[in-house]
């Protein structure tokens, strides 16, 4: 067997000393964003920076984007550490239970994020080596979206910025005490409407079933994908139920949105008239061309939602009744064993709605008007 070994002195030879290393070296150190080329400048080193770049990888220093951070508090940075602390036992079993939903603005701004640092492992979080990030507002589109252990939603760019809805709500909520002043009938001749999906597995719409606290209880859902469901819809004023509705098709549009409201909601509200106001809350098919038209001769200015009289303000879902009380009481009652097939989950849910009685109807109301 035959070794082979370099001879000392060998090869090409070595293009900087060790005391131009070591300018090298400092030189990134003392001026962490600099480029390849400014070192080259501030070293007098005669050589490429293909041979800067190997100087500094030799001594672990590579080159990474730059961490952005914000000017946190020191109230902050305890409320921080405290809720690490709370969780930091949780493993991955629990961490995949969780559904992460953020939304973040993209902007046309000057910093393109390809500035570098010249930095050693373990230095991420170094002040010297991390810039603060514009807090200014600059051109731009906002984006929603969440994840989880194993899915994505798709993302939802937000047309408005969430404060500049807040006046909207607030002139609504004027409007509503305005009218109810003036009518202290106006409130009873409401008819909140709305839409709801039951899954086979159980699975609740996030949407429509909130849980309320002082602080957030960390409340989880596990989901499941491809589940059986119905469509249901259902109508509430003061002293009436009106509903369910099951929806056959798997997506409502508007054209089966049209359909149920004058073969089944119509109907059922013509010896009201002309006095029932109807809300919309906003949703794609209530708010197809054909659906307001429609509204607008059966309802003339007296339909509250997006084009009618009264505007109904955006993300505003927790108002209604439906979301605030019902949908939650006939998933509570549903749910409370296991459901066998999709008729017995239908006949669940007519069973619940069902009970709603006029004492509770009442009770609702009267959280309305508070």
């Amino acid at each position: 067997m035959i070794f082979l070994q370099r001879q000392e002195g060998s090869g090409r030879p070595r293009k900087t000393t060790e005391r131009e290393d070591r300018a090298i070296v400092r030189a990134a150190l003392t001026a962490p964003d600099a480029s390849l080329s400014s070192i080259v400048r501030a070293t007098s080193a005669s050589v490429t920076s293909r041979t800067i770049h190997r100087r500094l990888t030799e001594r672990r220093l590579t080159s990474r984007r730059t961490l952005y951070r914000l000017p946190l508090t020191s109230v902050q940075r305890q409320a921080r550490l405290q809720w690490y602390r709370v969780y930091s036992h949780w493993n991955v079993t629990d961490w995949s239970r969780i559904v992460f939903s953020d939304e973040s603005r993209f902007e046309l701004s000057p910093n393109d994020q390809r500035r570098r640092v010249w930095r050693r492992p373990g230095q991420r979080y170094d002040t010297n080596l991390t810039v603060f990030r514009q807090t200014g507002r600059q051109p731009g589109v906002m984006v929603w979206g969440n994840i989880s252990f194993n899915s994505r939603s798709p993302l939802v760019v937000i047309r408005r910025n969430l404060t500049a809805q807040r006046p909207r709500r607030m002139a609504f909520a004027k409007d509503m005490l305005r009218r109810i002043e003036d009518d202290v009938e106006f409130l009873k001749r409401i008819m909140f409407p709305g839409e709801a999906s039951f899954h086979f597995s159980g699975i609740v719409n996030r949407r429509n079933v909130r849980i309320w606290g002082s602080e957030n209880p960390h409340e989880y859902r596990q989901a499941q994908m491809d589940s059986p469901k119905v469509n249901v819809w259902c109508g509430l004023m003061h002293d009436r139920v009106i509903g369910p509705f099951f929806f056959t098709e798997k997506t409502v549009s508007s054209v089966v949105y049209l359909d149920m409201l004058e073969n089944f909601v119509f109907p059922q509200l013509e010896e009201l008239q002309p006095h029932v106001f109807l809300q919309q809350n906003g949703a794609p098919p209530q708010r197809g061309t054909i659906v307001r038209s429609s509204l607008n001769d059966h309802f003339t200015r007296r339909w509250i939602g997006r084009g009618g009289l009264i505007p109904w303000p955006p993300r505003s879902h927790d108002v209604t009744p439906l979301d605030f009380f019902l949908w939650g009481f006939v998933k509570d009652n549903v749910y409370r064993r296991r459901v066998s097939n999709i008729d017995d989950l239908k006949a669940r849910i007519t069973a619940a709605i069902t009970s709603v009685d006029a004492d509770m109807l009442a009770g609702t109301w009267r959280e309305i008007e508070y």
